[in-house]
């Protein structure tokens, strides 16, 4: 349980930094 929220803890962080990236690109 724990390491299924971690996984979704790093994926949600990573599409954010994405979406920060993308934001500052544009």
């Amino acid at each position: 349980m724990s390491v299924f929220t971690a996984r979704i803890s790093s994926l949600s962080l990573k599409i954010d930094i994405q979406s920060k990236k993308s934001i500052k690109s544009v």
